[in-house]
């Protein structure tokens, strides 16, 4: 392969309430969010340059000051030897 792409990722809501009391949750629910995309290309005798994007989300229902998103792209250069 010359060229190629792969995407993960995953996401996580919580309901806020406590599993084993069920008392709520001081923040209430939250969701977690986050994905790693990359793009590569092979190049003969080289290496590998690949191109990552990541985003991730947190966000919570009460209390909206902890949210954050973060994006971060990384360019990468691999070699085999």
């Amino acid at each position: 392969k010359a060229v190629g792409a792969t995407i993960t990722g995953n996401y996580d809501r919580t309901s806020g309430l406590d599993q084993i009391f069920g008392e709520p949750a001081l923040y209430g629910p939250a969701s977690l969010f986050y994905m790693t995309g990359t793009v590569y290309v092979q190049i003969p005798k080289a290496g590998r340059l690949s191109f990552d994007l990541q985003r991730t989300k947190s966000t919570q229902e009460i209390l909206s000051a902890n949210d954050f998103r973060a994006n971060l792209l990384t360019v990468r250069f691999t070699r085999e030897f």
